[in-house]
């Protein structure tokens, strides 16, 4: 697991990328469970795909911008079980050769609706074994958003599973400032499982 995490940067090198105690425990989480298939809603520079890409046998991960699908095709190089998409994650022809997902990793536009969309898709999309939600910015000051569809989601019938990263109070500091979290980075739900 160490290996995995070696070449990856933490949040507090690259604001829009993930802790590295969040990867870890992603690994923890997911690394005995043996999934097929996973989404990833939002792609960025593909740090959380690289990790995503070693727990499961495909990997399909989606970006609006074809600057960042380039940048993460580059830093998976070396990954032969991933596939870049470039498009909307709001369209639902992005996803018309996406079947069986057994995860989905939301990091898109943080906004109620949009997370709850991304839930939709991930649902939509699902195995028959249900399916895992993992979601950044959970406890983010500034994108309320993100924690009020996933509490929404609960209430709807998603069942929490583990909070996940750097914890409540945890300072990110970064060029140009820092940010600190008033609940746990992310966190892992799940459906039907």
């Amino acid at each position: 697991m160490k290996t995995i995490l070696d070449n990856l940067p933490d949040k507090t090198e690259y604001k829009n990328t993930t802790s590295k105690k969040f990867k870890h425990d992603i690994i923890n989480f997911f690394q005995d469970k043996n999934l097929d298939t996973c989404l990833e809603i939002g792609t960025n520079h593909g740090h959380t795909t690289y990790v995503l890409s070693h727990l499961f046998k495909k990997v399909f991960t989606v970006d609006l911008h074809q600057s960042n699908i380039d940048f993460a095709r580059e830093f998976n190089s070396s990954r032969n079980n991933i596939e870049f998409i470039t498009g909307n994650a709001y369209n639902k022809e992005t996803y018309k050769n996406i079947q069986a997902i057994d995860v989905a990793f939301i990091d898109c536009i943080h906004t109620y609706v949009g997370v709850l969309r991304d839930i939709q898709t991930g649902l939509d999309k699902a195995s028959s074994n249900g399916i895992y939600f993992i979601f950044d910015d959970y406890g983010h000051p500034r994108f309320s958003g993100v924690y009020n569809a996933i509490e929404e989601a609960i209430r709807q019938g998603l069942k929490r599973e583990l909070f996940i990263g750097q914890q409540q109070g945890y300072t990110f500091t970064q060029p140009g400032g820092s940010t600190t979290l008033i609940r746990s980075e992310g966190i892992i739900l799940s459906y039907g499982k």
